[in-house]
């Protein structure tokens, strides 16, 4: 009987310490503490299905980029040669306006030989014949406009090309990760990541919240975090999702709150206390 008597202190001694991570605890009147972490609000891993060495790295770790910004460039020589023949045979007008000229004088030869047969100074012959020259000549035009818009398309081709093997940020963020070195091969595959950039000028915690407490929850409410910085500094946030499924094995539902970080004040990755409203 002792033993049982000293176990039950113990139980209720752990059962204590562990409360707080397991269902929350009540540190703030009315609240109950729910463990959480502060996240970037986004982190996207780059990779690209192009092969290739590395021409140019434009960005380092750490730097602060803007969505579409560059950051790395894979070698394209051959394709920018492409864009300069491109380019030469798009901007050369010289075949539609040769033929377009050569439309205009059988048109106005064709316009002389139809006033001569009217007034029955010439053959039907002849008429025929300007009007089949007539025809080739604005076919030919057709042919060269044709051939110039082709043209045009393959310089935007290889202008596509090349833009393809410089990768961009697809967010505004700070690159946290670069994996490869100028004159480094890539393997073209999108499980090799080149680079890791990560929006933290805003913040996301995701917390599983006591099924009873959601209920008094809505997108769109303010809602407090005490941060494990050693200063029990508190900051506001906005619920941004509550998830329609619970856990059945421990009665919680995710939520996820979004916090405004602009002037970099908040460190990611640092632990907190999502402090939701008691409505027990």
């Amino acid at each position: 009987m002792e033993r049982s008597n000293k176990t039950i202190p113990f139980l209720t001694l752990l059962l204590g310490f562990l409360t707080p991570y397991l269902f929350g605890e009540e540190v703030v009147p009315g609240h109950v503490a729910v463990p959480t972490n502060l996240k970037p609000y986004q982190s996207i891993e780059i990779s690209t299905t192009e092969r290739g060495n590395i021409e140019e790295m434009i960005v380092k770790v750490g730097q602060e980029v803007k969505a579409g910004d560059p950051l790395m460039k894979l070698d394209s020589r051959i394709l920018e040669a492409n864009i300069a023949i491109a380019k030469a045979q798009a901007e050369n007008a010289g075949k539609v306006e040769a033929a377009e000229a050569d439309r205009k004088l059988n048109e106005d030869r064709f316009n002389i030989v139809a006033k001569l047969r009217r007034s029955g100074t010439t053959n039907s012959a002849e008429y025929e014949r300007q009007k089949a020259l007539l025809a080739v000549s604005a076919a030919n035009v057709v042919v060269a406009e044709e051939e110039s818009a082709v043209a045009k398309l393959q310089l935007a081709r290889a202008k596509a090309e090349v833009e393809s093997r410089i990768l961009r940020s697809p967010i505004d963020g700070v690159v946290v990760d670069l994996s490869k070195d100028i004159g480094e091969a890539v393997i073209g595959s999108v499980s090799e990541v080149l680079a890791q950039v990560v929006e933290v000028k805003r913040l996301r915690a995701r917390a599983h919240v006591p099924f009873h407490l959601t209920k008094a929850l809505k997108v769109g409410d303010s809602i407090q975090a005490r941060l494990e910085d050693g200063e029990e500094t508190l900051v506001s946030g906005t619920i941004e999702f509550i998830s329609p499924l619970a856990d059945p094995a421990t009665g919680t539902v995710p939520v996820e709150v979004k916090f405004k970080n602009s002037e970099l004040t908040l460190q990611s990755g640092i632990s907190a206390q999502l402090l939701v409203p008691d409505v027990r």
